[in-house]
Formats: C-alpha cells, structure tokens, sequence
C-alpha cells in the first residue's frame, strides 16, 4: 500500500523539500506494528529516493539501498516514536543514506598516479549505511553507522583538496556518542601545477 494511502498528508511536508512531491506514492508500506507512542513500518521502493533538505543549499540526502543488498527495489524499515511532552523521533533503518553535494560545491576528485588529483566527473556523495534518525529539534543522527572514508574532494574551484578516514556525522543538538573525535586539520600540501 503506498504511504499516501496509509498516512495523513499533514505528515509529510513535500512542499518544504525539493523533490519531495510524490514520495509518499513511490515508497509502499509492506507491514505495520503500531502501540501507544510508537509505531513501525516495513517499507519498499522500487527506486532511489532523492530530496533537498530546506534551508541546507547545494546539499541533497538519497535514501537508497545499502551495496550488499541484493534483487530487485529497496527495503527499509521506519520507526516512529512520539511522547506525551511533544517529543518525536524518526529512525530509517537498515538503508544507505548519502549524502550528495552539488559539483559548485565540493569536486569529486581521485588520485591521478602523479602525486596529484584529477576530477571524476561524478557528483561528490558520501554513503552512510545503518539506522538514521531525524529528532524533534531537527537533528539528523547517524550515531548507529559505522564510519566512513571521505573521499578526495575540491572545495568548489578553490583548488583546495580534502579527505579524511574514519569519519563519523553528528548533525544534532545533543552530545556526540562516547569515543568520538573532533574534527582535526592535518596539511598536507601537494603541487597541483
């Protein structure tokens, strides 16, 4: 059953992300638990599902599966859960979630052979698996990935090149998960002539 079918509009604003239109009749709910606060579904789609985030320019999150996933569409489960002090959570889990910069924004680059950096061609993502959880304040979690590489990127034509290893994304409000870095700046300077 398609989630439009299945859920008030009022709960998905697809007029507040780009590309949201028509998302509730591409993703279909296989199954259904629901109790008091909280609820769960089973859901499938046959596609990709790819929107803006409002107010986060040049940035477009896809949910879509995870690599070792196999056979046809994409299945993913939702958790809902809410409480009597207003509070709200919404966890996908088992799917890949990337994360897709525009190329004016970050480059997607690879080592050329030479000691420097070619373009790829190819948008610059970053694919997170595991569980996501969006929160009341707005706060994207990704505490239950594991980490990941970030692979060489431009900072738009600044000729300014990053990349990082064993990286984790903390887009909330609340404190980081135990065992968690800060963001550290190591140079390394090569000769992009």
């Amino acid at each position: 059953m398609p989630l439009s079918r299945l859920l008030p509009g009022f709960l998905w604003p697809e007029d507040q992300f780009e590309g949201g239109a028509g998302v509730l009749d591409r993703v279909y709910a296989t199954g259904w638990n629901a109790q008091p606060g909280f609820a769960e579904l089973d859901l499938f789609t046959d596609t990709e599902v790819a929107f803006r985030l409002p107010g986060v320019d040049g940035l477009e999150l896809v949910l879509g599966a995870p690599a070792d996933m196999t056979g046809p569409g994409i299945a993913f489960g939702a958790q809902f859960a809410w409480g009597d002090d207003g509070h709200w959570s919404l966890t996908l889990t088992g799917l890949a979630a990337t994360l897709r910069w525009d190329g004016d924004l970050l480059v997607a680059m690879r080592d050329d052979g030479q000691g420097g950096f070619a373009e790829t061609g190819e948008p610059y993502g970053i694919t997170l698996t595991g569980d996501l959880t969006l929160s009341d304040d707005w706060g994207l979690s990704f505490d239950a990935c594991p980490p990941v590489e970030l692979p060489p990127a431009r900072i738009g034509g600044t000729g300014v090149i990053v990349r990082a290893d064993d990286v984790r994304f903390h887009f909330s409000a609340a404190p980081p998960p135990p065992g968690t870095k800060r963001l550290q700046v190591v140079r390394e300077v090569r000769n992009q002539a």
